[in-house]
């Protein structure tokens, strides 16, 4: 689905656990410009859809799981991610929509650019549109 895709991530494990990395450009296709974390809590009650216009973004869940709604205008995806060594990289222009996560679920968003308000559209309708134009 227009770029979606789901990357397993090198791991190293030992006796004090398990490492798992991602680098610039080699696990996923960009430049890391920005880095977010958010816990679950905060995401059901703050962090909204929405879509970035100008930026890929790479999604880890380094603890707990949530289920990930993808859609590009015209077909709607689900993913469920539960695994530190697993993330999904989302191009940019895909409504993103973070649903079901667990109790202290923790999320990692590594993007291209700064996801400022003016690069993010909050209005799935207004999406469409342009996804679609």
């Amino acid at each position: 689905m227009n770029g979606i895709k789901t990357t397993e991530l090198p791991k190293k494990s030992d006796i004090r656990g398990r490492l798992s990395f991602f680098e610039n450009e080699a696990q996923i296709p960009f430049k890391i410009r920005s880095i977010s974390w958010f816990d679950a809590f905060s995401l059901k009650n703050l962090w909204e859809a929405h879509a970035l216009l100008k930026s890929w973004q790479f999604i880890v869940v380094l603890s707990g799981s949530l289920e990930l709604k993808t859609h590009d205008g015209k077909k709607e995806n689900g993913f469920v991610l539960n695994r530190p060594d697993m993330g999904i990289c989302i191009p940019p222009n895909i409504w993103i929509n973070y649903e079901n996560s667990s109790q202290g679920t923790i999320i990692l968003i590594v993007s291209e650019n700064s996801s400022s308000e003016e690069s993010r559209i909050k209005d799935f309708n207004e999406f469409k549109k342009n996804a679609l134009s």
